[in-house]
């Protein structure tokens, strides 16, 4: 995996960055799943799981996922639970291999972490108390040792480069994470962190976790996500995200795009979408 470089700059106070995920391996891309449930959350206090359908998580069926269960419970932590599930891979995957997983939930709380710490800085413009209630979390082991460990409540979210959020052509959401360490297995969380919103449920949809090796023959970048540092939110207007449609970037039709709107730029500042 290479280190991400900026590709060119426009303007003086704006570039663009392009970065790569995907190794240079044969002109074709073989995507090997994990293939078993090694730990999950178990039963709510009053009953029924945290985790449905864990199996659902080891296919490649669009429509099939297991489903991660949350709640803060209804006074100061009473009958609290989160969800968790543990998928590993067939053997151990070396040191500074990416794997993905796909995930589905809250489309505001992903779509501001797709954004880095833009989106935390958007969110908190739009009020969206999401980012401050629930929490996504991934952890990849080799066994019971924790290789690396990532949260979206962390400082700067999924926004760096052993962990990011990126987002495929067709607008679905993928953990990819890098850990330097030989590991064979990753554990998502789906934790409840504030009493805001008592009693009531949060999801996220896990639907399997995955390695790509190869590349495609065209040259197609496979996932993207975006960031920015130094911009005014209030001035970059609330009906954008800094980068709207970002996977029209990927779609392979030249018809479509992503539009990066920098709003104003202090001196230094940068908007940024990754490939």
């Amino acid at each position: 995996m290479g280190k991400y470089l900026p590709s060119f700059r426009i303007y003086v106070f704006l570039f663009i960055a392009v970065f790569a995920f995907s190794n240079t391996l044969d002109a074709q891309i073989v995507k090997s799943l994990a293939d078993e449930v090694t730990f999950t959350s178990g039963n709510k206090p009053l009953g029924g799981a945290t985790v449905l359908n864990p199996l659902n998580a080891l296919n490649d069926d669009p429509g099939s996922f297991a489903r991660l269960l949350a709640t803060p419970g209804i006074v100061l932590g009473v009958n609290s639970y989160n969800g968790i599930i543990e998928l590993k891979f067939p053997d151990a995957l070396p040191a500074n291999t990416t794997s993905y997983v796909r995930i589905d939930g809250d489309s505001d709380l992903l779509g501001a972490l797709l954004g880095g710490s833009l989106g935390e800085a958007l969110a908190d413009v739009l009020g969206l108390v999401l980012l401050g209630r629930q929490e996504i979390q991934v952890q990849a082991r080799n066994g019971s040792d924790i290789i690396l460990e990532r949260a979206s409540s962390d400082a700067g979210g999924f926004n760096i480069d052993r962990a990011r959020l990126v987002t495929d052509q067709a607008g679905g959401f993928y953990l990819a994470i890098r850990p330097d360490q030989e590991y064979d297995r990753i554990r998502i969380f789906n934790n409840s962190i504030s009493l805001i919103g008592l009693a009531q449920e949060f999801t996220l949809d896990v639907y399997n976790a995955f390695t790509l090796e190869g590349e495609d023959p065209c040259g197609q970048a496979q996932f993207t996500s975006f960031d920015a540092t130094g911009i005014n939110i209030d001035l970059l207007g609330l009906g954008s995200s800094g980068v709207d449609n970002p996977e029209n970037a990927i779609d392979g039709d030249f018809d479509t795009y992503s539009s990066i709107s920098p709003g104003l730029l202090s001196v230094g500042g940068t908007i940024s979408q990754y490939f």
